[in-house]
């Protein structure tokens, strides 16, 4: 069983992403120090530069999907760069990949 191929897509749709916080609960994160930032984690990167859709496929024909922010340079940088250190490993192999 090895990695098939990988495939990104750019979503410019607005997904809840798993580390924004409920809006009561204050948060801190390495921009919340900024008074221009510290509002909101959507003023500097969630939702500001749209989301990627990953999908990796195994030979056996498994097929994994992992979502996260990047948009349209980060599709670009799994697809024509990183795909290629992917492509026809052991997904076992975590410390390779």
């Amino acid at each position: 069983m090895h990695l098939r191929c990988v495939g990104a897509v750019c979503c410019c749709c607005r997904l809840s992403h798993p580390t924004t916080p409920p809006p009561l609960l204050p948060h801190t994160d390495p921009m919340s120090g900024y008074a221009s930032y510290k509002a909101s984690r959507k003023s500097w990167g969630i939702d500001a530069i749209g989301s990627i859709i990953v999908e990796v496929e195994l030979t056996n024909g498994m097929v994994g999907v992992g979502i996260s922010i990047g948009g349209e340079a980060g599709c670009s940088i799994i697809e024509r760069h990183l795909a290629r250190f992917v492509e026809g490993q052991d997904p076992k192999n975590v410390e390779l990949i």
